[in-house]
């Protein structure tokens, strides 16, 4: 791609699976445009070895303009920042400081007091902390996820000061009450567009939409499913050439029957991965069972020492793991959509609750409503290898099966020469 010359683009976003999608974008256009991201407390390690210029909210601290945001910033701390996971206190002073400080500003000290009693963090939109931003860093394309808080307020500045702003949509759905100020969004599928658009989360009038596939699933398009008898006999040495389930849990999920975040039990989770123990064990096939980064694996730990066909799966490397299993179950999860770019078999417990992520709807995963009713479907999924197929065939007709960031890079790039000649000509 051509280099736009004097150009450059800011990214804001938070960590975890945000910072998965800026990553290769940022590869793709290494060379062509300035680059500098600001990182959420989250994300500041993840950006760090890039090569891009990085900046955090603890680089936007003025003294002593700011010294009130510090005092708000400290006392948040104590109840939002845990030392365990690495993010230096000093940033998540600034991040929260700025973040209520400017909420105080904008509405008041006992109207921000009352949302952040209500809201949390979700009640942060740093609009002046953003124009900050953009004062410093002067970009010509502003590029977000689809994160509101900081992502948000960096939509607006870019709408108010005519950058255009692009926002990264990961999924298949947003979030409820939050509509994109973006000029362009780029999107997973048609599928995903349209929820989208049903949902309000975007406005046609305002936002132009990109079907562009997801950037955080680039390094799974030229993957596929690989038999290797040797990685699962190092890895699980009991296993003795029999079929593995891999069971991929997840703490909490929207359920779309309730309209409500349902967060599990313990019991539920014993439940659920007993019910697929049974099954396994009727169809002679071992059981791995992964916990999500974020759930305690005590209760894991303890049912593959009661289960003799259940072995734990947390720490091998997640792709080599969803590679090499015969079928996956898993709910709304994100590792349920990886399995399906690698062409795995994917089994989606009551998928009537999982409208975010509709892979059984979509005929990608073999939808399951009622779990006690799993061995015969899982029995059936072992053997069909035609069906198999002829979910990789619409998964292939719905995906995009180009890599995604080399298209959102091409549209950063374009819409910074936009800029550029509208810049120049002042039309």
């Amino acid at each position: 791609m051509p280099e736009t010359a004097g150009r450059r683009v800011l990214f804001v976003t938070y960590g975890g699976g945000h910072a998965q999608m800026v990553t290769p974008v940022i590869e793709a256009l290494r060379g062509c445009i300035g680059i500098t991201v600001l990182a959420m407390p989250a994300a500041i390690a993840h950006f760090n070895n890039t090569g891009a210029e990085v900046l955090t909210f603890r680089d936007l601290i003025e003294l002593p303009s700011d010294d009130r945001a510090l005092e708000y910033g400290e006392e948040l701390a104590n109840a939002h920042h845990s030392d365990h996971t690495g993010i230096p206190r000093q940033e998540s002073v600034a991040y929260l400081g700025l973040s209520y400080a400017d909420l105080v500003q904008r509405t008041g000290e006992e109207a921000a007091g009352a949302a952040l009693a209500a809201r949390g963090r979700q009640a942060f939109l740093p609009l002046g902390v953003l124009q900050r931003v953009v004062e410093r860093v002067r970009p010509d394309v502003i590029v977000t996820t689809s994160s509101p808080r900081a992502e948000a307020a960096a939509l607006r500045v870019a709408r108010a000061r005519g950058i255009p702003g692009i926002a990264m949509i990961d999924l298949f759905s947003g979030i409820d009450g939050y509509t994109l100020e973006a000029s362009d969004a780029t999107f997973l599928t048609e599928a995903a567009v349209d929820s989208c658009r049903r949902q309000g989360f975007f406005d046609p009038g305002i936002t132009q939409a990109h079907i562009t596939g997801n950037p955080a699933f680039d390094r799974l398009i030229p993957r596929a499913v690989v038999s290797d008898p040797a990685w699962v006999a190092r890895t699980f040495p009991q296993v003795a050439g029999e079929a593995l389930v891999l069971y991929a849990d997840m703490p909490a999920w929207l359920d779309a029957v309730s309209g409500t975040t349902h967060t599990r039990t313990s019991s539920e989770i014993v439940e659920e991965m007993s019910l697929c123990a049974a099954a396994c064990r009727a169809a002679g096939v071992w059981l791995l069972v992964r916990p999500h980064p974020s759930q305690q694996r005590g209760i894991y730990e303890r049912f593959t020492q009661d289960n003799a066909n259940v072995l734990m799966a947390a720490e091998p490397d997640l792709y080599e793991l969803t590679e090499r299993v015969d079928a996956v179950i898993a709910r709304s999860t994100t590792v349920a959509l990886e399995a399906v770019y690698l062409g795995q078999t994917v089994i989606q417990p009551e998928p009537q609750r999982h409208a975010d992520m509709p892979l059984a709807e979509m005929g990608l995963a073999i939808g399951v409503p009622d779990m006690a009713k799993l061995e015969p479907v899982l029995v059936e999924c072992l053997k069909d290898t035609a069906a198999r197929e002829r979910r990789r065939d619409r998964f292939v007709r719905a995906f995009p099966q180009n890599p995604a960031s080399q298209k959102i890079a091409e549209l950063i790039l374009d819409r910074a020469t936009q800029k550029l000649a509208k810049d120049e000509t002042g039309v």
